[in-house]
């Protein structure tokens, strides 16, 4: 069974089988039962074995380049090393399948399961995910910049160190996924809830955050210079030490949020709510903060050069040893302030 170039095998009952090496290139397998097979090192370019039965078949360092995967069940697959560029697998079932440095430069993954999947360090640049589930899936240092991951739920992922520069994921739900010195450099996240998620460190700088939730999520060092969060919800979110310099926060709602150490400069705050936001030592300077709410905000050590205060409301604040040179402060209210 070791040369079989376009065979047709079309429902072939071949569970355990050992094609270890074999060569299936364009080979039809559709419906396929190969189950517990082993097909380490096969090539399979260009076969198809779409509705195929893989679970837990090995395929490690198998080349699959342009294989038909569509609507296969591959749960608890050994895909390591497996290269598999432009592969179609879209509905794949990948539950709790081993991905491990598996290349998969420009698959179609749409809708496909890939829950507790292992994917780490695996290759996914420019890849389709759209509407994928990666529910509590693991891709520390997985490659994902450009690639489309619309709708995918990553509830619970853990993505720490990964590459999603320039990655869409609009849309997608990412609660409590761990996405620690994440590389997030121009992704665009509109809509996506990340509430409670672990983004400290990580580099944001020129995302789109528009009408996100990060409420309650840990943006601590992280780096977001020149986003988009237009309509973002950071009530309770931790910023703290985060640089979110020359950021329109308009409107932004920061009630609660932690904010001690960040840079802000020259954001626009303006009718921003800071309602009790912790923003010791925080950099404010030449921001707009006009018509903001500050009331009862700890500003101890505030860094408000040049900033424009015009109608805000301070009320309650603390602004004990707050830096106010050439600060506007016109119609301010500070009834109760320190």
């Amino acid at each position: 069974m070791s040369h079989m170039v376009n065979a047709d095998l079309r429902g072939a009952d071949l569970a355990g089988s050992n094609m270890a090496g074999a060569n299936l290139c364009g080979a039809n397998l559709c419906g396929a039962n190969l189950s517990d097979a082993d097909l380490s090192g096969a090539r399979l370019d260009g076969a198809n074995l779409s509705n195929a039965n893989l679970d837990r078949a090995i395929l490690e360092r198998a080349s699959m380049t342009g294989v038909n995967l569509t609507d296969s069940s591959m749960q608890d697959a050994n895909l390591r090393g497996a290269v598999a560029h432009k592969a179609v697998m879209d509905r794949v079932d990948l539950t709790a399948a081993r991905l491990k440095d598996a290349d998969l430069t420009g698959a179609q993954l749409g809708a496909a399961n890939l829950s507790k999947a292992d994917l780490e360090s695996t290759i996914l640049t420019t890849a389709v995910l759209r509407a994928a589930s990666l529910v509590d899936a693991r891709l520390p240092g997985a490659q994902l910049s450009r690639t489309d991951l619309t709708g995918a739920n990553l509830t619970l992922a853990h993505c720490k160190g990964a590459n999603f520069n320039s990655a869409i994921l609009e849309r997608a739900v990412l609660e409590k996924a761990v996405l620690e010195k994440g590389f997030l450099v121009g992704i665009v996240l509109r809509e996506a809830n990340l509430s409670g998620a672990r983004l400290n460190g990580a580099q944001l700088s020129h995302a789109d955050l528009t009408r996100c939730n990060l409420a309650g999520a840990d943006l601590s060092g992280a780096n977001m210079l020149g986003s988009v969060l237009e309509g973002a919800v950071l009530d309770g979110t931790n910023l703290e030490g985060a640089v979110v310099r020359e950021v329109d926060l308009t409107g932004i709602l920061l009630s609660s949020a932690r904010l001690v150490g960040a840079d802000l400069s020259k954001s626009n705050l303006s009718n921003a709510n800071l309602r009790d936001a912790q923003l010791k030592s925080t950099n404010l300077s030449h921001c707009l903060l006009q018509g903001a709410m500050l009331e009862g905000a700890d500003l101890e050590g505030a860094n408000l050069t040049g900033a424009v205060l015009r109608e805000a409301q301070c009320s309650r604040a603390n602004l004990v040893s707050a830096q106010l040179a050439k600060a506007d402060r016109v119609r301010i209210v500070l009834a109760g302030a320190n």
